[in-house]
């Protein structure tokens, strides 16, 4: 969209922040995912299961919009 939040500097830096710390085990979630776009980083790097969370509807249209752009099967929204 041309308007409206889609994310920040503050989702890389939780990413970093999250990869300091090599997430163990298969279960990931990202509640409040906006876009998705951490929750992607996290899915992309990690061997993980990604279930994300999301009440707003565009935000969710995005986030499902950018899991079908990543190609990951391992997506639930």
């Amino acid at each position: 969209y041309k308007d409206g939040f889609r994310y920040t500097s503050d989702s890389m830096a939780l990413y970093d922040f999250i990869c300091t710390f090599a997430p163990k085990g298969r279960l990931f979630l990202d509640v409040g995912a906006g876009c998705g776009m951490l929750g992607l980083l996290l899915g992309r790097d990690f061997d993980v299961d990604l279930n994300m969370a999301e009440i707003h509807t565009r935000q969710a249209e995005l986030c499902r919009k950018n899991a079908a752009d990543a190609q990951t099967t391992k997506v639930s929204i």
